[in-house]
């Protein structure tokens, strides 16, 4: 299993991703191997194939998308989780992360649940969950979106990952993608949508 924390050169994180949207894997992909000693080691098409490829690539961590067809986010959790209670899960969803939610990604055997309009916040949960920590945090306007800029940075620990990609990613300020990424055709909303509000405490 893969350190973390690890130095250059020591072994990477190994990292699943399972969305059924190829341009959110591809941008997901991009924006975790970006960031020092993690590596993408595969990709689930839905929740059943999450949890065929975490038995077979035995990962460090999980990132799972929600809504996905044949059989969603929540349910492939609770499947992984009997099989590997302590491996790390994080949720991504287009919906902002509500108590409703969490409370059910919890239950699911999720660490943490992020939406997936911010770049920022996925590295952040991923960093907080090797941690050892649990990250359930709605989005912020002021974080860095999937390469769009704001008027407040983001952390330090995630800025240089998510800035680097701002030439090839989209501006999730935009209510259409027509750099090439299509919105979600999930009945929960396009992805990459921004989600706003005030932040919770």
């Amino acid at each position: 299993m893969g350190m973390v924390g690890a130095s250059p050169g020591a072994m990477a994180i190994r990292i699943l991703i399972a969305d059924d949207d190829a341009s959110i894997r591809r941008l997901l992909r991009r924006l975790i191997e970006n960031h020092v000693d993690w590596t993408v080691c595969g990709d689930a098409l839905d929740g059943q194939d999450a949890i065929g490829k975490t038995a077979q690539l035995t990962p460090d961590i999980v990132v799972l998308d929600l809504a996905m067809p044949q059989m969603n986010g929540l349910q492939a959790a609770r499947e992984i989780s009997r099989k590997r209670p302590d491996l790390p899960m994080l949720l991504l969803t287009v919906q902002s992360v509500s108590k409703e939610l969490t409370r059910e990604a919890a239950h699911a055997g999720f660490r943490g649940a992020v939406s997936k309009s911010t770049g920022s916040e996925v590295v952040r949960g991923i960093e907080m969950l090797l941690k050892h920590q649990t990250f359930f945090q709605p989005a912020r306007s002021d974080y860095f979106a999937w390469g769009s800029t704001s008027s407040e940075p983001p952390p330090a620990s995630v800025a240089g990952p998510v800035s680097e990609l701002g030439a090839s990613l989209p501006s999730t300020t935009q209510p259409t993608h027509p750099s090439g990424l299509p919105g979600h055709s999930s009945p929960r909303g396009g992805a990459l949508e921004e989600v706003h509000g005030p932040r919770r405490r």
